[in-house]
């Protein structure tokens, strides 16, 4: 694989899980019912933004893992 084809996929990965990260949070966010019936707090809210945090972190460690080995490799490829 060349640099600039692990940068471009790389960008997508990372414009892949902010939209799958964003879109999950802003109606967690806005809705004021959930699916339960329950009317949504601000501590609720919270909690449920959290979980969805901890969901995403194995994603976003992804993200950091392959960011550094991309640097790694740009940098001793480099002439």
């Amino acid at each position: 694989m060349t640099k600039s084809t692990s940068w471009i996929l790389w960008s997508i990965y990372s414009a892949v899980i902010w939209l799958l990260f964003l879109i999950p949070a802003i109606f967690v966010w806005v809705r004021t019912v959930d699916g339960t019936g329950a009317s949504q707090t601000f501590e609720s809210r919270m909690i449920s933004l959290m979980v969805l945090m901890v969901f995403f972190l194995v994603p976003f460690i992804i993200q950091i893992i392959w960011l550094i080995g991309n640097i790694v490799f740009y940098r001793t490829s480099s002439p």
